[in-house]
């Protein structure tokens, strides 16, 4: 399997949205009821895709935005109903968001995620990224236990904001010299 950072690439971005049109209905709500899944590539390509391919399949990818910014703080908000990401006003630059991590049915269990959130971790290292916040859903099951695996701690969660009984489940984790993350 080969890990790669995608750089605008045609035949890359259409295994991207096949890929996206495979677990659209894995999301809740799925993630064509909030935008066109072909706009959901056009807000990713504006922070760092990581893909891991093997056979010429695309087998899963993570979005992170390095340094969040009011900016892209913006373009994140309608994606879902959300709190703002940081308790402050002013972000700290040093402060990273992962947007989305998803991988193929056939992928599953395979320790593609996990390859996925190494890369994802180095390359936000080599970024001065410091910490790195994420959002998920409680009924998100794999999900949560993949943060959990790397350690993320639970710093908020919202009842109920997905529908009855499916909280949001705001999750961050220090990285640098003293954090908590080791390599899985």
């Amino acid at each position: 399997m080969k890990t790669d950072i995608y750089t605008k690439n045609k035949e890359i971005r259409q295994k991207l949205l096949q890929l996206l049109q495979q677990v659209n209905a894995d999301f809740y709500p799925p993630l064509s009821q909030r935008r066109p899944l072909k706009d959901w590539l056009d807000l990713f390509e504006r922070g760092t895709i990581i893909y891991i391919q093997e056979n010429n399949e695309i087998l899963g990818f993570a979005v992170y935005y390095a340094h969040l910014t009011e900016t892209m703080l913006t373009y994140l908000r309608p994606c879902v109903n959300m709190d703002p990401i940081v308790d402050t006003p002013s972000i700290p630059y040093s402060q990273g968001y992962i947007h989305f991590i998803a991988t193929t049915q056939n992928a599953r269990g395979k320790g593609v995620a996990d390859q996925l959130m190494n890369a994802l971790f180095q390359h936000a290292q080599q970024n001065n990224v410091q910490q790195l916040r994420v959002i998920t859903w409680s009924t998100n099951i794999k999900s949560l236990q993949l943060y959990k695996k790397f350690k993320f701690h639970e710093y908020k969660r919202k009842q109920n904001d997905r529908g009855s009984g499916i909280d949001s489940i705001y999750l961050e984790i220090q990285l640098g010299e003293n954090n908590d993350y080791e390599k899985k």
